[in-house]
Formats: structure tokens, C-alpha cells, sequence
């Protein structure tokens, strides 16, 4: 889904693995292919792949970065 070469261009745009405070995040491209599962599905958050992320932690990061305009 997400080609090395593609993760290699997108990475650096990308907010730091491990913030400034806090525990290290989850795997960043694990939620990039979350996020593109849904856009390409339009199926709603619940019925995400537990083998991708779970739902609820994919939708908290989505609104963390929303709110942090990333």
C-alpha cells in the first residue's frame, strides 16, 4: 500500500515518532495505511482492521493532528 520510496518522501513531513513528552507513538506508517484503508473503503472507524490499528487509537491520532494542524 505504502511503497518504501513513498515512505521515504513522506516520513520527514510527519510529526516525530517520539514526541516531545509522552510515550513513543505507534508505528506512523501503520496509521497512514489505516487512514488510506478508510478513505479508499468509506467504511466508517469501527470497521477498521484490528490487524491494521485499532479504530479508537487510530481516530484519537487523527484528531491530535487535526487540532496540531499537521
Amino acid at each position: 500500500m505504502i511503497s518504501d520510496t513513498m515512505w521515504r518522501r513522506l516520513s520527514p513531513l510527519l510529526p516525530p515518532q517520539k514526541p516531545r513528552t509522552g510515550r513513543t507513538s505507534l508505528d506512523r506508517r501503520r496509521f497512514l495505511k489505516a487512514i488510506l484503508w478508510l478513505d479508499r473503503t468509506g467504511s466508517p472507524w469501527r470497521d477498521l482492521p484490528a490487524d491494521l490499528m485499532n479504530w479508537r487509537t487510530a481516530w484519537r491520532r487523527l484528531q491530535r493532528w487535526t487540532a496540531a494542524r499537521i
